[in-house]
């Protein structure tokens, strides 16, 4: 892959960030895992709350924030609509996210 030096510069592989979308095969829920009480946890509201709280964020406005990341479905969605991915891909793009929202 080459470098984008240029922020004006569009590269469509920005599409493919959901690794998931683009590599079936790889097993991992997250680009890069989240760790709390010194393991790997999933992708669901416990682990994302514990991890604002060992940042030091109070767990009522992580909740606060998990909830507000929730809301942002339908930009997510435009944003999918209006991308480069193929149609196919666009549709498995919003199902991923479907499934990711349920267990938050």
């Amino acid at each position: 892959m080459k470098a984008i030096h240029n922020t004006r510069e569009k590269d469509t592989r920005y599409d493919l960030l959901a690794v998931l979308l683009a590599d079936p095969n790889d097993t991992d829920e997250l680009a890069m895992p989240i760790f709390t009480g010194g393991k790997t946890n999933g992708f669901n509201r416990e682990t994302f709350t514990k991890a604002f709280v060992q940042s030091e964020v109070p767990a009522n406005t992580a909740e606060k924030r998990i909830d507000k990341m929730a809301s942002y479905k339908d930009k997510w969605f435009d944003i999918i609509d209006s991308s480069f991915l193929p149609e196919d891909l666009k549709v498995n793009y919003k199902k991923l996210i479907l499934a990711r929202l349920s267990l938050l």
